[in-house]
């Protein structure tokens, strides 16, 4: 390797990056021995303390391990550690963090690393104002009367369609627009617990599954989840023998914070667990219309037997987020979908006439 810079800071930059860049691509896998100090320092011409600088930081990184009496070698990777579940169903109080969140989104200078939505450069938003105009120009307060719960039936047989376009099955009698994912969420929850209910939840879990949670009442019961095969079963299953759930709550296909994807086995089992234990499954699939073809099993919803799961879907993370379409498939829980969503507004998303073609 030629180093092309005589300062200090720039060598160390240089052979820092090399050796990080050779671990980093697996050109230097877990185990191989690294140069010691001096080694180091003469291959690439620099002196001891640069070469020095060199191995803490590599160490610092998690990059590098050093071995008593033999050396320094390649670490093993890390995997992302997270606190373990609480074990005991509690009440949720996370308001004032969610309020805070949103409103660090809507400030330009902070990294909106916490915004469930995609950067808006990734989307075509010219395209979709297009349609929207379009549509807008045909619309009539006659057809607005379709907008009223479940929602446009045009629309719901579209997201059915979709839906076998991504490899499974929706039943449009059981659709219910709403006015996003959230909407469906909350939607479910009412449908299927009471206040006070325990409701197991992934952890991590997406900060709005939290906030549903707290603002029905309801409390939360951790349950460990993998950041690459989600909710963990077996944890599930222990914990169904020390506590009653009404339901449980998850991502199966990217899974927000973590982006795991359910394997199809587990699914099956979580179905099974529901079965047995007489307790409804809320699956926001929030994340299906970013996924590659077959890039996921199918959801859970797709093997549902009995009804018994509650499907949230939503075109705000890769059509846009502004027109706030969401739907609920509730399974055997629809007409109890319905009272609720005719008890809470009444309405579907205003363009949910007249956007028909998705």
């Amino acid at each position: 390797m030629i180093l092309d810079g005589p300062a200090p800071a720039r060598l160390y930059q240089q052979v820092f990056r090399h050796w990080r860049d050779a671990i980093a691509s697996g050109r230097l896998p877990a185990g191989a021995r690294l140069p010691a100090v001096r080694e180091l320092a003469a291959r690439h011409n620099v002196s001891l303390t640069t070469a020095r600088r060199v191995v803490e930081e590599l160490h610092a990184g998690g990059w590098i391990e050093t071995r008593p009496r033999l050396g320094l070698f390649v670490a093993q990777p890390r995997q992302p550690g997270y606190p373990s579940p609480a074990g005991q169903p509690a009440p949720v109080s996370i308001a004032t963090l969610a309020l805070r969140l949103f409103e660090a989104l809507r400030d330009p200078a902070i990294a909106p690393f916490g915004s469930p939505f995609i950067d808006p450069a990734w989307l075509d938003i010219a395209g979709v104002n297009d349609h929207l105009r379009r549509a807008v120009r045909k619309f009539s307060p006659a057809r607005g009367l379709t907008d009223l719960p479940p929602g446009h039936d045009a629309l719901r047989q579209q997201i059915v369609r979709r839906a076998l376009h991504h490899g499974f099955r929706l039943q449009q009698d059981e659709l219910l627009i709403t006015c996003g994912a959230m909407e469906a969420l909350n939607l479910a929850l009412k449908s299927v617990a009471r206040p006070g209910a325990v409701v197991a939840v992934e952890s991590p879990a997406f900060y709005g599954m939290l906030y549903a949670i707290e603002a029905n009442g309801m409390q939360a019961l951790e349950i460990r989840t993998d950041p690459r095969t989600g909710l963990d079963v077996d944890d599930l299953a222990q914990a169904l023998g020390r506590h009653r759930i009404a339901a449980c709550m998850l991502m199966p296909s990217l899974q927000n914070p973590l982006g795991a994807i359910m394997p199809a086995a587990a699914r099956a089992r979580l179905l099974a667990l529901a079965g047995e234990h007489d307790f409804a499954i809320i699956e926001d699939d929030a994340y299906r219309e970013l996924l590659p073809p077959g890039g996921s099993p199918p959801p859970l919803k797709h093997h549902d037997s009995d009804g018994r799961v509650l499907y949230c879907g939503t075109f705000a993370k890769a059509f846009s987020p502004a027109p706030r379409i969401g739907w609920l498939a509730a399974g055997r829980h629809t007409e109890t979908a319905l009272l609720h969503k005719l008890n809470h507004n009444g309405k579907s998303p205003g363009c949910a006439g007249v956007t028909v073609e998705v």
